[in-house]
């Protein structure tokens, strides 16, 4: 039988921003309207969702989704076991790697270094950069 568990609580925001450093979550994240997650050597069982704030994540991993309504997605040494989603705002990856698609739909995607196994999409092809990645089994220089 499964022990009961209390839900993850987030810590108090400091300055708009809600930091988490070296944590393994097991449920899923809702960020407060308005502030900021920072992860950093944090492990997330769970999706993670924002409606309009940023999202962080330096030497972390998510084993679940990322969904943000408004406002920039960033990963850099990062895992996402998902996908990630914007509805505007950028998304930026930087030796990270995503298992799932990429939809961006009002914002730039730079890609930088890192590995993306499902698509990517955006409002417009040109507002996608692509250097030194593989993104569904293609190499970009």
């Amino acid at each position: 039988e499964e022990e009961a568990r209390e839900p993850f609580e987030l810590p108090a925001p400091q300055d708009g921003t809600i930091a988490l450093d070296g944590e393994v979550i097991y449920q899923d994240i809702v960020v407060p309207d308005g502030q900021e997650l920072v992860l950093t050597n944090t492990e997330v069982y769970g999706d993670i969702y924002a409606a309009d704030g940023g999202i962080g994540l330096t030497g972390s991993s998510v084993n679940g989704s990322i969904q943000n309504q408004t406002g920039g997605i960033g990963l850099t040494n990062s895992t996402v076991n998902g996908s990630i989603s914007n509805s505007s705002g950028g998304i930026g990856l930087t030796n990270s790697d995503v298992t799932g698609d990429i939809q961006n739909q009002s914002g730039g995607v730079g890609v930088i270094s890192s590995t993306i196994n499902g698509h990517i999409e955006a409002g417009s092809p040109d507002n996608i950069e692509i250097h030194q990645s593989t993104v569904n089994g293609q190499w970009y220089e």
